[in-house]
């Protein structure tokens, strides 16, 4: 049996559904509330719909480039543990980014990196290379500058700000459905979708990721 808010104001419950939304001035709160989505979803960041609504089977696909403007993201790790090195690659069309190709190991050697970063410079029209700055990724972005021009590389400092600004900036893209992904892809559905939104000890928000693993 499922009874929602809406279901249950066209029962005749007596409930002013704008009035108190306002007044919640939370959406996830409210969609946990007030619309049975389990709290899983309610506290997701980027929830299913929004993920299904930009995948598409095209996208992903090195061969679909069509030679437009080429955005990178390269995000770095240690090589060992979990942690994955991943560059993304995106095409801009119109005012849609489709992801095009996106190359990620574990354990990978600095040469094995940089041959992969050469090839992307060589096979796409790139016009801005954003790296994650946190940590080591300070003298990875010092020597992607050297080789490929500060005028198209750029560190990014994971500040709480920073991720807040890029948190909402991408949520935008997906709710515009002015971002394209790769269809059907397990691991980057979870990623995306572990993402989640909190309030921290000061009121200011944050974001965590799930992590399984315990770490």
């Amino acid at each position: 049996h499922y009874v929602d808010i809406y279901l249950a104001v066209e029962a005749g419950l007596p409930f002013n559904v704008e009035l108190e939304k306002r007044a919640m001035n939370d959406e996830d709160g409210w969609a946990q509330e007030y619309e049975n989505k389990w709290l899983d979803e309610a506290s997701a960041w980027l929830d299913y719909e929004l993920i299904n609504g930009v995948e598409h089977e095209r996208a992903g696909v090195r061969d679909y480039y069509a030679g437009g403007p080429a955005y990178l993201g390269e995000d770095i790790s240690s090589g060992r543990g979990r942690d994955l090195w991943v560059l993304t690659i995106g095409e801009e069309v119109g005012d849609v980014l489709w992801e095009r190709e996106r190359l990620e190991g574990n354990r990978l050697s600095f040469a094995e990196r940089d041959a992969m970063v050469d090839d992307a410079y060589l096979f796409y029209r790139v016009i801005r290379h954003c790296i994650d700055q946190t940590g080591m990724g300070e003298a990875v972005v010092e020597a992607r500058k050297l080789k490929y021009g500060s005028s198209r590389v750029e560190g990014v400092m994971f500040t709480p700000a920073n991720k807040l600004n890029m948190a909402t900036l991408a949520k935008q893209r997906y709710q515009d459905k002015r971002l394209r992904i790769k269809m059907a892809d397990r691991a980057l559905r979870a990623d995306l979708h572990s993402l989640k939104k909190e309030n921290g000890p000061t009121g200011t928000p944050r974001f965590v990721v799930n992590d399984d693993s315990g770490d």
